[in-house]
């Protein structure tokens, strides 16, 4: 015996049911691990956003531990909101944080930690 399926009655079942599984999910910042630039002169660690349009008082950078958040939002008929989450390196000094826009490009600056030299554990 013979049945007809109708694969789009299906499909839209799937991706109603997916919908469904995924809703409670964040995605409102676009997450990521970013690799920080080295300036040899000054020996500071520095990201670089590409945020064209954003003006300064549009555009909030704050941290926690080791997150950093930028949210911002170009406003205007062809506005676009940005947001961005991302770990930072744990050799960092987070309280060292300088934060500049020029010409559209968001710098955050971090000086590095002094580095912690391995000490001896004595064993018991």
């Amino acid at each position: 015996m013979l049945y007809k399926v109708n694969t789009r009655d299906e499909f839209m079942k799937l991706a109603d049911f997916a919908k469904d599984l995924f809703s409670d999910m964040d995605y409102s910042y676009n997450y990521e691990y970013l690799y920080p630039i080295k300036n040899e002169e000054t020996g500071e660690y520095s990201f670089e956003f590409d945020v064209p349009g954003i003006k300064k008082e549009d555009l909030k950078v704050s941290m926690d531990d080791s997150k950093l958040y930028i949210v911002g939002e170009k406003k205007g008929s062809r506005g676009y909101k940005y947001n961005k989450k991302l770990t930072l390196p744990k050799n960092l000094d987070t309280s060292t944080c300088d934060v500049r826009l020029e010409d559209g490009i968001l710098n955050i600056s971090f000086k590095q930690k002094d580095s912690v030299e391995a000490r001896q554990i004595e064993i018991k």
